[in-house]
Parts: C-alpha cells; sequence; structure tokens
C-alpha cells in the first residue's frame, strides 16, 4: 500500500531543483510551504532546493520564482 501511494504521488507530482538568492529567503521560506523539499545546498550567496512539486502548485512556483529574479 506504502508503495502504491508514494507511486500515486510521484505520477502527480514533478521534481525542479532551483537555485534561490539569500537575500530571497522569504521566497525559500514559501517553497517549503508549496512543495517537498527533498534536499537543500547552501552556497556562499543562494541555496539550491530539490523540490517535490504538486501539479496543481506548479504555476505558483513559477511565478514565485520569477519574483526572486
Amino acid at each position: 500500500l506504502r508503495e502504491e501511494i508514494s507511486t500515486l504521488l510521484n505520477e502527480a507530482s514533478s521534481e525542479m531543483e532551483v537555485e534561490v538568492s539569500m537575500e530571497h529567503y522569504e521566497i525559500a521560506s514559501r517553497l517549503h510551504e508549496l512543495a517537498e523539499v527533498k534536499e537543500r545546498t547552501y552556497t556562499d550567496n543562494s541555496v539550491v532546493l530539490k523540490l517535490l512539486v504538486h501539479h496543481r502548485n506548479i504555476a505558483r512556483v513559477e511565478r514565485l520564482l520569477s519574483n526572486a529574479v
């Protein structure tokens, strides 16, 4: 049953890798609410997040990231 649930969740989601500047910490925080953060790596000036985003949230995540440019 757990494997079936995991499979269904993965089919309804997409993986994304994004880099967010430290000056946009509020965007990184919001990404934690919109997606499952699978991994995070910190650099000197940014954080790289590997996300699992449900399809219904992809547009929200993309809009949010467009504000980080």
